[in-house]
């Protein structure tokens, strides 16, 4: 990583000490062939990307090393799609990943957030300003989970923002492979005079 900017090769681990993935990066975005292993140490699923776009194809694997998912794609967009059971036959097709969503959608979300934030006095006395930018996990359950604040402007207002992001409602869950899955969010909050 140069200057907060992910270079060259990229390598993260199992908790168990096995390789989780191997990526590539040229200032800042993906390229070549990005490889992601299962705890067991069976590859999981490769995701091949070029240098104009995002993603090229996706190819994931069952535990038997049969193909699970094949996914291609051009200028960006996914144009052919198949899923496979653990013996080769075909299933209807469904994402990879479904991301959770806050009930309503993104507007509603923000328009949730104007309604139940407070201005902090003191962070108003102090004449504190800016962006609270917040990171949690939207649990399998659909629950706000492990919220911190990573980027702050003020104790104050750093707490009322974690306090706002703690009391949502439940969102509407994600799925990875047709199963609820915890998926992390970032949310930038503004706090303005």
């Amino acid at each position: 990583m140069t200057n907060n900017i992910l270079q060259g090769p990229q390598y993260e681990w199992h908790s168990n000490g096995k390789l989780y993935s191997e990526a590539t990066y040229e200032n800042g975005n993906p390229v070549g062939v990005h490889t992601y292993w299962h705890e067991t140490g069976d590859k999981d699923y490769i995701k091949k990307y070029n240098s104009k776009f995002e993603l090229d194809t996706l190819e994931a694997y069952h535990k038997n090393g049969a193909v699970r998912r094949l996914e291609v794609y051009s200028a960006g967009k996914m144009v052919l799609g198949h899923v496979y059971d653990e013996t080769g036959k075909e299933l209807e097709y469904f994402p990879m990943l479904k991301m959770p969503s806050f009930p309503g959608g993104e507007q509603a979300m923000q328009s949730w957030l104007a309604r139940n934030l407070t201005y902090p006095k003191t962070t108003r006395k102090d004449k504190a300003q800016g962006l609270v930018v917040v990171s949690f996990v939207v649990n399998e359950a659909g629950k706000i989970t492990d919220a911190e604040a990573i980027k702050g402007v003020h104790p104050d207002a750093d707490a009322e923002a974690l306090r706002v992001i703690n009391s949502m409602p439940l969102w509407e869950i994600g799925l990875l492979e047709g199963k609820p899955s915890k998926v992390r969010f970032t949310v930038p909050i503004r706090f303005s005079l």
